[in-house]
């Protein structure tokens, strides 16, 4: 399994920093949350960070926006510029404000713009209801496999599951996990950060009450090889030893 960092817009360092860090620490890859921001505001020194980033064997994953998806959003276009021009791995986005017919087309456009190689990940929120339809997680890409009309369109729908969102939510994890998997929808991505149930206080591993060891273990048994983005703001480090920890 692959480990990346990821950008965020509350640990008080620019882009160019949390590249620095990721290098110092010999991760796998690196997230490019898209929080407040598009890639068309991307500097040229940031955009050549990213460049040398993958030149060394580095890979790439984003976060799209946390916005509305109810329709096709007007910035879509900077994100498929970006998938297009950097092959990242796959992106994440909420499901909460996401609607099937949008999660089609971008999958669509992803592959008619050369991205095809790319996974759009669909990721459980809190609380865990969609916005419009009130369905939870699993109703949402239930219905979104079931209204996939060929094998290959169900082929390319895609979960991230966010454990520490699973949990807020009063659900085991690892359990979410096998649910996913058994509508046939695979988890290219996993967002790895700990809370203690109450609030999504995205906290270094070991400082909640996720058991992690299980749902990795767990994710190993059924064969598959999520991208584990450390997904908070501190400690990133912590998280990295324990993970490397349990993947020995």
């Amino acid at each position: 399994m692959k480990i990346h960092y990821q950008s965020s817009r509350y640990n008080g360092m620019s882009l160019l920093d949390e590249i620095k860090a990721a290098r110092r620490a010999g991760v796998d890859g690196f997230d490019v949350f898209f929080d407040g921001y598009l890639p068309s505001d991307l500097s040229e020194a940031e955009k050549r960070a990213l460049r040398e980033w993958q030149a060394e064997g580095g890979s790439l994953s984003i976060h799209f926006p946390i916005e509305n998806y109810l329709k096709e959003p007007d910035f879509l276009t900077s994100i498929l510029n970006f998938i297009v021009s950097f092959k990242p791995l796959a992106g994440v986005i909420h499901f909460d404000e996401l609607e099937p017919e949008v999660q089609a087309m971008i999958i669509s456009r992803c592959r008619e713009a050369g991205g095809e190689g790319f996974k759009l990940c669909v990721e459980n929120t809190i609380p865990d209801k969609h916005r419009v339809s009130a369905a939870t997680y699993l109703e949402y890409m239930t219905g979104a496999s079931k209204a996939a009309g060929t094998k290959a369109e169900k082929a390319a729908i895609h979960a991230c599951l966010d454990s520490g969102h699973a949990f807020v939510n009063g659900q085991d994890p690892a359990q979410t996990m096998d649910k996913i998997l058994s509508l046939g929808i695979d988890i290219p991505v996993f967002h790895i950060h700990d809370n203690d149930g109450n609030s999504d206080a995205h906290l270094a591993l070991g400082l909640g009450k996720i058991d992690y060891r299980k749902l990795i273990s767990q994710a190993a048994a059924h064969g598959i090889e999520p991208i584990l983005v450390i997904e908070h703001w501190t400690g990133n480090d912590t998280s990295l030893a324990v993970l490397k920890e349990i993947l020995r």
